[in-house]
């Protein structure tokens, strides 16, 4: 009896051996969404968000435009980026100010406010990460 144990446990053993060859793929890992974490990678997202015709409404005195301006992208992104750039203050050319006008009637605004040209619209100081998916420069 203990003959045919062993016999029977030793065949188990070696069907699951050999069950092992037969692996599940693996499953690749999902790609990992762009940083932007040099002045160059922030250089080029800023000049792909002028070109999509992203938009930012801010005003010298709010903090968190700050933050996205200095601190975000960067004083080299931030040159690049701010042509697309409107003043919502007293500092802000007629322009500005008229199209600052216009968002703060559409959407009762908070500095900053981004809009795409999809016509999508955020608040807030934004991750570099969702300013190039919501531009589609991701």
């Amino acid at each position: 009896m203990k003959k045919e144990a062993l016999i029977g446990l030793t065949a188990l053993l070696i069907g699951c051996a050999n069950q092992n060859q037969y692996k599940t793929p693996e499953v690749p890992p999902q790609i990992a969404p762009k940083q932007y974490n040099t002045p160059e990678e922030k250089i080029e997202l800023a000049q792909c968000l002028v070109d999509q015709e992203a938009y930012m409404f801010g005003a010298y005195w709010c903090p968190a435009c700050y933050i996205q301006e200095q601190e975000i992208f960067g004083p080299e992104a931030w040159e690049i980026f701010k042509e697309n750039h409107y003043e919502c203050s007293e500092r802000g050319s007629d322009e500005d100010k008229q199209r600052c006008m216009e968002i703060i009637i559409e959407d009762a605004i908070t500095l900053p406010t981004w809009k795409f040209k999809d016509g999508t619209t955020v608040t807030g100081y934004q991750p570099l990460e969702t300013l190039a998916k919501l531009s589609k420069c991701d």
